[in-house]
């Protein structure tokens, strides 16, 4: 008995339903803000006990979604956009930059933090930011730390990012 053959048009229903489900379930698997950056890593790496706000994390119609850490004196915000492509992503950390740096103050270049990110120190300690992208992630951590501690904090997210199998 001869095997049955499949058409072009089979074959490429096929592959869409393939890609399609693939997309699904790389979707269905997208940690939240709050995972990539839980609770007990800002806690480890700032000596400050924060807990999560009960609100967290919170999406926004843009495609940003915020996680609040806080404490007596102490606050961190994460916010994490994920994009489609390399490409928008890099406009997206330009957008980024000026929006929270504005256009004159581009911010210190940091090394090792994704693929590109910027530090800016601020009059007041609370405020200190990094923006950082990699891949198609682009993040913004604000928070009442130096940046020794904001850059562990980044590069904690980082490692979460490549390695999307696992849970945090």
């Amino acid at each position: 008995m001869t095997p049955p053959t499949i058409s072009g048009a089979t074959r490429a229903m096929l592959a869409a339903v393939v890609l399609l489900s693939t997309g699904l379930a790389a979707a269905s698997d997208r940690r939240s803000t709050c995972e990539l950056l839980p609770e007990s890593v800002v806690r480890s790496i700032t000596g400050r006990t924060l807990h999560i706000d009960p609100n967290a994390p919170h999406a926004y119609k843009t495609g940003r979604e915020v996680c609040t850490y806080s404490a007596a004196g102490a606050r961190f915000t994460f916010s994490l956009t994920t994009l489609e492509s390399e490409r928008a992503a890099r406009l997206e950390f330009a957008r980024e930059l000026t929006r929270t740096f504005g256009s004159s103050a581009a911010g210190q270049p940091l090394r090792g933090v994704g693929v590109e990110a910027r530090f800016r120190a601020a009059g007041q300690p609370e405020d200190n930011t990094i923006i950082a992208r990699y891949d198609t992630v682009v993040f913004v951590l604000t928070g009442s730390a130096d940046q020794e501690a904001l850059v562990a904090l980044a590069r904690s997210v980082v490692a979460q990012l490549e390695r999307p199998d696992r849970k945090s």
